[in-house]
């Protein structure tokens, strides 16, 4: 069993999100009992219960594709707020991963892009996944960790492990060295090997890159 197994999947039905929800159904799997949550926000207004039937009525599709076969799936239709502000409320603090799209439906691209994504990677208390399209997990082999290796970058990497762990994936760590914020080689190997101490990694390689 591993620490993934509620998942939560923000979706505004296009094709791109649909390939979201197949990672994290990919993800479930790997889960002795794990489930999706599917949530889809929706502008309040006199319209809203029509618009509601419709959702729940491609929801129900969705519900029937073979990668979902046998997975049980929650669905969550909540009017009058954004992603991250629900994000915010107490709905959701089961909850071990986000997976969301890079983009939405050509209609409702903004639902995905700008200040919304990044506000749901500001605001999630949980690991968020952001991919731009379908990737098979068995074909990622390395986890590229680029940080200042301060005590926020700590708690954020072993949030990140819930992820990390079950894949089995090689980790680097990249410090990179700017004009701005210089720091000497060996003060940046002393530093990774500390965070690596710290978040408990026993595999990993380490890179330094000096930016000019």
């Amino acid at each position: 069993s591993i620490g993934m197994s509620q998942i939560l999947v923000p979706t505004d039905l296009s094709d791109c999100a649909n390939q979201a929800l197949h990672v994290a159904a990919d993800l479930v799997r790997r889960s002795e009992e794990g489930s999706i949550h599917l949530l889809h926000t929706l502008e309040d207004g006199p319209e809203v219960g029509k618009y509601r039937a419709k959702v729940l009525e491609k929801v129900e599709d969705l519900k029937k594709q073979s990668f979902l076969s046998g997975m049980p799936v929650h669905v969550h239709i909540i009017p009058g707020k954004k992603i991250w502000q629900v994000l915010k409320t107490s709905s959701f603090n089961e909850i071990d991963a986000i997976v969301m799209g890079t983009h939405g439906s050509q209609q409702n691209d903004n639902w995905f892009l700008g200040s919304n994504t990044q506000k749901v990677v500001q605001f999630s208390e949980t690991p968020v996944l952001v991919v731009k399209g379908y990737v098979d997990l068995e074909e990622i082999s390395e986890l590229i960790f680029s940080s200042t290796f301060n005590e926020a970058a700590i708690t954020a990497f072993k949030r990140l492990k819930t992820l990390v762990d079950p894949l089995g994936l090689h980790i680097r760590l990249l410090k990179v060295v700017t004009p701005g914020d210089f720091e000497s080689t060996q003060a940046c190997e002393d530093k990774l090997r500390d965070f690596a101490s710290k978040v408990g990694l026993v595999r990993y390689e380490t890179s330094i890159y000096n930016a000019k």
